[in-house]
């Protein structure tokens, strides 16, 4: 990849993710470049590119796309691009070049080191290394760690023992990947793991034999930095006397059940030649404690335990008063699944293990939904606790709300329908199951009756019935209606899609308005849009403190951007009519690093359950149409807008 400058790897990717010709002017104003630059930078593209089976095809008054000549060749190239392209933008590796290399100029060093040292290694001027300095700092405090300065000497790093290998556990994964990127880059980390002496495969294989035997699982990025602890504790013995640990921390590793699993790891490890101490011991616990799944909780403390089911309890009641009906979706599975969750989380905090961030970029919400359950919960978490969730153990919670919201059908469908057969209850069922084999995303439930049993049900729960039987036979129904031989003639029941595609346009109507949709804004960045949303929708009085809260829930999870469109949820309090609120730019402009030139605003809380779908549908159907198809949004009114969301449901 470092053939490629900074704005050919974007306009690869963009290229990459189009499923067409891109135009030359939307690359310009995507990348804010000169139309004589792109040419350029494609021009080296398409030489790049001829090395990994593809090339760039240009098609008069359409734009530029990808030509795919060998594609077994493309495609393993593609993948590998991607996965590093993602990667290494989400840790931001080239803006960051020169701050990571100060750090590990630092973290390989126990000595004092100077910024005038580092402007002649580096060639950059002291105010540039200065503004790097803080990069580190900011980075540096994840792990736990500190710079300090000495007059006449310079700076290095100050930590505990304990803080400092985390802090080379984590840098060796960004060292490895600096050397990707930069062909001169020097970023050795045989010093403190050095694999010749430890054979790491032999560690790894020696620790799954040991999960095995107590039927233990761990991840294996951390399976990853555990070995690669072994290796470190190995290259570090002559500080092994700063590896200390708190009297707290020293009493849950001695409760711990796991104890007995690191040290049958440590005597393993010395059959094997390499020798464990201590504390060693301690640190192979604490990797147990705070990364292993669990089948139950006999690994920890009964007053832990206690803790966080009493958490999940009180997470459930507050959610309940947010969304009506959320408990149903939130069984005993769930229940399970986040206490060994929580469990985790209290053990990460308590033995200050910084979040592990690469995962984030990768995931996209499902329609922002999921996004509000994990915000709402980070937000009780450090209303309780005084903790601040970092983005990865809020993305984990999102993982295990949406495990519980997939195991029931009705997620996503919202209309319960009643079915009756002239020919008897078995026709009906067996009616029944094909009409939810074809619409499970929009019917969640079907009843089914005889005819004479109609008269006596309760018909206020149910949406609308289909039957075969005349409609003047049901004169005594307030219901609506669908008269259907499908039991029949099968493909009738396609016209299905008609009458609910005519409900949910109903719907549409009403959060969808033509005053609510703004065009030609010039908005610069999020701030932007928090101030325009507080200015014009919010109470003169609130105004500031909605644009604090935003800002205040968009560290805990940013609002959710894809294909150009930025999501936003607000608070009840701020803003509680059920209209969408949808900003058009008249540019895209850079929201946390992506593009985004459509802003929709919403509120989600305390709607009925019915409406809360079809809001969930909308922004499901925003977040999962391609770029090309939003673009026709930017001319459209709410009439518009709302035929291409049905178009999307209902009529693909």
């Amino acid at each position: 990849m470092q053939t490629l400058s900074v704005n050919g790897e974007i306009i690869l990717k963009r290229l990459l993710d189009a499923t067409g010709d891109i135009s030359i002017y939307e690359i310009q104003h995507d990348c804010n470049l000169s139309r004589k630059y792109v040419g350029v930078e494609i021009q080296k593209i398409d030489g790049y590119l001829h090395k990994h089976g593809a090339g760039i095809s240009s098609r008069k008054g359409k734009g530029v796309c990808l030509e795919i000549l060998e594609p077994d060749k493309f495609h393993r190239f593609r993948e590998d691009f991607l996965f590093h392209y993602q990667r290494n933008q989400y840790l931001y590796l080239s803006k960051n070049q020169l701050a990571y290399r100060i750090l590990f100029d630092l973290v390989l060093s126990d000595e004092y080191q100077s910024i005038d040292g580092f402007s002649e290694k580096y060639h950059y001027s002291r105010g540039t290394i200065s503004s790097s300095l803080k990069k580190v700092k900011n980075i540096l405090t994840k792990y736990g760690c500190e710079i300090i300065s000495k007059p006449n000497y310079g700076l290095k790093i100050q930590s505990s023992e304990w803080n400092r290998r985390i802090c080379l556990l984590y840098s060796n994964k960004i060292a490895v990947r600096m050397n990707s990127i930069i062909e001169d880059a020097d970023l050795s980390f045989d010093k403190f793991f050095n694999k010749k002496i430890y054979n790491a495969p032999k560690i790894e294989n020696l620790l799954i034999s040991v999960f095995n035997k107590y039927q233990l699982d761990i991840p294996f990025v951390y399976l990853t930095k555990l070995k690669l602890y072994i290796v470190l504790s190995g290259s570090r013995k002559e500080w092994y006397g700063e590896l200390t640990f708190s009297g707290e921390q020293l009493s849950v590793i001695e409760q711990s059940g796991f104890l007995p699993v690191s040290r049958e790891i440590s005597e393993r490890l010395g059959e094997a030649g390499y020798q464990l101490l201590y504390n060693d011991i301690n640190a192979i616990t604490i990797f147990l404690l705070c990364f292993c799944s669990r089948s139950n909780a006999d690994y920890d403390s009964c007053e832990l335990v206690a803790s966080c089911r009493e958490d999940i309890e009180e997470t459930v009641h507050y959610l309940k008063t947010l969304y009506y009906g959320i408990d149903n979706f939130l069984d005993e599975k769930f229940t399970d699944e986040f206490l060994y969750y929580l469990i985790e989380v209290k053990y990460r905090c308590l033995f200050e293990f910084p979040p592990d961030d690469e995962g984030v970029f990768q995931v996209k919400m499902d329609g922002s939904f999921l996004s509000d359950l994990s915000r709402d919960f980070a937000v009780f978490y450090y209303g309780k606790h005084g903790v601040k969730l970092s983005e990865a153990e809020i993305l984990t919670a999102s993982y295990i709300y949406h495990s519980s919201f997939a195991r029931h059908l009705s997620r996503v469908a919202k209309y319960r329908v009643l079915l009756i057969a002239r020919c008897g209850i078995h026709f009906a069922r067996d009616a029944a199951a094909r009409v939810i084999d074809e619409y499970g995303k929009q019917i969640s439930n079907i009843d089914v009756v005889e005819f004479t049993a109609a008269s006596l049900i309760d018909l206020s729960q149910y949406d609308f019935l289909i039957t075969d039987i005349e409609q003047k036979r049901y004169n005594f129904l307030s219901l609506p209606l669908i008269r259907l031989d499908f039991f029949r003639f099968p493909t009738e029941s396609h016209s299905l899609s008609r009458y609910m595609s005519m409900l949910t346009n109903r719907e549409l109507q009403v959060m969808i308005k033509n005053e609510n949709i703004i065009k030609d804004n010039n908005f610069k960045n999020k701030l932007d849009v928090y101030s325009y949303f507080g200015k014009h929708y919010v109470k003169p009085e609130l105004k500031q403190e909605f644009i604090e809260t935003s800002i205040f829930k968009n560290s805990l999870l940013s609002d959710e951007r894809t294909n150009r469109i930025a999501l936003i949820s607000v608070e009840r309090k701020y803003y509680s009519k059920e209209d969408i609120i949808i900003l058009f730019n008249k540019k895209p402009f850079l929201w946390d690093n992506e593009p985004v030139q459509i802003i929709i605003l919403f509120n989600r809380k305390n709607r009925d359950y019915k409406s809360l779908k079809t809001l969930n549908s909308v922004m499901v159907t925003f977040m999962h149409a391609h770029t090309g198809l939003l673009q026709n949004l930017l001319s459209l009114d709410a009439g518009g807008i709302i035929d291409f969301i049905i178009k999307e449901l209902y009529l693909k």
